[in-house]
């Protein structure tokens, strides 16, 4: 993929994400899933904190870890944020890592996640995913759709690469529509 993105929109699609809510300058920011760690270093030339974990992390940065979205080993109230960009959906328990981000998350920290839904099975609005993440704690604070970024993005990955790759193949497989939503979710102060 063009920059090395694998979530429609790349980096565009980040900063928009960034602004469903606001981050206080400086802000701690965990990445789950973080997979070649763009985003994290994108956050860090903002001017955040940011850590990414992924289970392939091999890379030689202090700020890119070795670990598992659904087994987090950082203490309760360690981040600011946690963002998850086209990872919950892969993680095999989007559940579980839900739970574990708002462990990690200070009262009042802020999910944002981006990721894509099956209208046949998720909602024509990602109704499912707003379930899961609201069981998970969270106040769904702001939601948008960006189908339309998701059917861009398979086609140029099509088009590059000549066909999906083998993870999107796994997610996408017996679907006959996708969309992408992009969500914040904040943890109540009491949390």
């Amino acid at each position: 993929m063009r920059n090395g993105c694998l979530h429609p929109g790349g980096q565009r699609m980040t900063e928009r994400l960034l602004q469903l809510a606001p981050l206080p300058s400086g802000a701690r920011i965990l990445e789950i899933g973080c997979g070649s760690g763009q985003t994290v270093l994108y956050l860090q030339n903002l001017g955040y904190d940011a850590t990414g974990i992924d289970k392939e992390a091999a890379w030689d940065n202090p700020h890119i870890q070795n670990g598992d979205m659904l087994y987090l080993t950082f203490p309760q109230g360690s981040f600011d944020a946690v963002i998850a960009e086209c990872s919950l959906s892969a993680s095999g328990d989007a559940s579980t890592a839900l739970e574990n981000a708002y462990q990690v998350l200070k009262p009042g920290g802020q999910l944002f996640a981006s990721d894509v839904f099956f209208p046949e099975t998720d909602g024509k609005q990602a109704e499912l995913w707003v379930q899961m993440i609201q069981q998970a704690g969270f106040d769904v604070i702001q939601m948008e759709d960006a189908s339309a970024e998701a059917q861009s993005f398979f086609l140029q990955m099509i088009w590059e690469q000549g066909c999906l790759p083998e993870h999107w193949k796994r997610i996408a497989a017996g679907r006959k529509k996708v969309g992408y939503f992009l969500i914040c979710g904040r943890k109540s102060h009491d949390g």
